[in-house]
């Protein structure tokens, strides 16, 4: 098996405060809380300090919003000042509308920007997101990128209320010239569960619309990845499926054993990867690789095992040791699991044997692993402090949220939004 390196990016979440409320949040009944638990300066620092120890370059800062946060051109500058060569802010394009503060954080060393953008017409992304007006400035933020020569991706999670629009969404985007579209289909954790049976949508279904995007648009965008779906629902298009076996392996995406370090410390970590290698000791993963790439292997495994779940029919399929099965919430009712697997050919242990070669994270080099002084060891994480409730008698204010669209009652009671609702006009491109 031919060697793989381990990505040198990771993302580091600031905090959890936001300023939108979308509905698929993994976060989004701590950010109503309005109790966020949020870092420090000084601690998102010691992150840094650490990811440079593990040889990382490049760093996300997610949240929560981090565009929010008045620290960020001084983080952004601390980082490009200990060695990070990229420095990227995951954001949902409110505050970077205003083309000043885009340049301000450019100017304190942003050089990557990764854009959430969730539906191609403005009511349903203002409805997902709940604010209005926001896909108004999302646009402007692509502009803006673009006109200011930003490294720029974008994102999209794909919902039963947005998939049949997945190519209008391409034709949207691709004139502000992004690096990478990356279509996330619906990811029902944590606190994304309660979004699952309202915006959730089948594979079959999804699948159709996305084979036709890629058709036409795949030759026009220098990448465009599909996530959290497996690989039998989009056969012929193997190279834009990205599942969380490929992840670590790319150059655009994250080392979960570093998520895990400043989240729950390196104990936690190594305590996760064990339980992976002693549950995994019949994968050849296991025994075609070096101690590192074992160790990040493990843990993957272990969260794979955690969050995923495999039918049956998957124990024969030629992808089973690269594919990591469908979201346990989905196998539980077997909703919209309809796998084909592969038989017959190659059994495929290598988790990159789709990932183009210029996709693949390089080689480390001597100067990548730095211990700065000061750099903690993080053996329990870090405690992320909440903020304070509102006194009482004087509640949070909400954002303004865009109107509801039609709904329709589910089988068995409850209710759900429609697909196309009569209130929402779709305007196709010509």
């Amino acid at each position: 098996m031919r060697a793989l390196n381990i990505t040198k990016r990771f993302d580091l979440n600031m905090g959890k405060r936001c300023n939108e409320r979308c509905m698929f949040c993994y976060y989004l009944e701590e950010i109503e809380s309005g109790n966020t638990r949020d870092r420090s300066t000084e601690q998102i620092k010691d992150i840094l300090k650490v990811g440079r120890r593990w040889g990382k370059t490049r760093v996300d800062l997610t949240g929560g919003e981090p565009s929010i946060r008045k620290d960020l051109p001084e983080v952004i500058a601390f980082a490009r000042e200990i060695g990070y060569e990229t420095v990227c802010m995951i954001t949902n394009g409110l505050v970077t509308a205003k083309k000043e503060k885009l340049k301000e954080f450019m100017d304190a060393g942003l050089n990557d920007i990764l854009v959430s953008l969730h539906a191609y017409d403005a009511e349903t992304h203002d409805y997902l997101v709940k604010i209005q007006g926001a896909h108004a400035k999302v646009l402007r933020t692509l502009g803006n990128a673009n006109e200011l020569g930003l490294h720029l991706r974008v994102n999209h999670v794909v919902t039963n209320l947005n998939y049949m629009d997945v190519s209008n969404l391409a034709e949207l985007v691709v004139g502000y010239e992004p690096k990478a579209l990356n279509y996330i289909v619906l990811n029902p954790t944590r606190d994304a569960v309660n979004a699952d049976r309202q915006l959730s949508i089948t594979y079959h279904d999804v699948a159709e619309q996305l084979k036709k995007m890629l058709d036409d648009y795949a030759p026009r965008f220098p990448t465009i990845n599909v996530r959290h779906m497996p690989f039998c629902m989009l056969k012929g298009y193997e190279k834009h499926v990205k599942t969380m076996w490929q992840l670590q392996y790319e150059k655009a995406e994250w080392d979960w054993c570093m998520d895990i370090i400043h989240k729950r410390g390196s104990l936690f970590m190594y305590g996760a990867a064990a339980a992976g290698m002693a549950t995994m000791a019949r994968h050849p993963r296991l025994y075609q690789s070096d101690w590192n790439t074992r160790l990040h292997d493990a843990l993957q495994y272990s969260r794979i095992l955690n969050d995923r779940r495999k039918p049956g029919e998957c124990g024969a399929c030629d992808m089973r040791h690269i594919c990591d099965g469908v979201p346990k919430e989905h196998y539980a009712d077997r909703r919209g699991i309809e796998v084909r697997p592969y038989t017959g050919g190659e059994l495929i242990t290598d988790p990159a044997h789709f990932i183009p070669a210029d996709e693949l994270e390089e080689p480390a080099r001597a100067g990548d692993h730095v211990k700065l002084p000061g750099t903690p060891s993080l053996l329990f994480g870090q405690y992320r402090k909440r903020q304070p409730p509102m006194p009482k008698g004087k509640p949070r204010p909400k954002p303004a949220c865009a109107p509801r669209p039609a709904e329709a009652a589910l089988p068995g009671g409850g209710r759900a939004v429609l697909v196309e609702p009569p209130t929402l006009e779709r305007k196709r491109p010509n």
